[in-house]
């Protein structure tokens, strides 16, 4: 992600920021700050899928069980990519069948 796509999505407005955090005497600090401004715009973004471990902490479950129930067609994932993803979709209906209320 480019600084001029930051800027376009309001991610560099510094006006609003701290002295502290708008004024850096390092190239290495307002990197920092940048990445953690990305980070902020990424977190704000609804996921769409997970990695095996980011769905069990979701879940709440370990990645044992996680694993477990793909293995039992409890939770379908998706092997298209190198790893393993879990759909948003497919960990709510996971939940919504396992609930115990209808």
């Amino acid at each position: 992600m480019t600084i001029n796509t930051l800027e376009k999505q309001g991610a560099l407005n510094f006006q609003s920021r701290p002295v502290s955090e708008t004024l850096c005497a390092n190239k290495d600090c307002n990197l920092s700050i940048l990445a953690s401004r990305k980070n902020e715009i990424y977190a704000q973004q609804e996921r769409r899928a997970y990695k095996i471990r980011e769905a069990a902490d979701l879940i709440g479950i370990s990645v044992t069980s996680l694993r477990r129930a793909i293995t039992r067609g409890l939770i379908k994932p998706s092997r298209a990519f190198r790893h393993v993803i879990i759909a948003s979709e497919e960990i709510d209906r996971f939940l919504r069948s396992t609930s115990g209320t209808s």
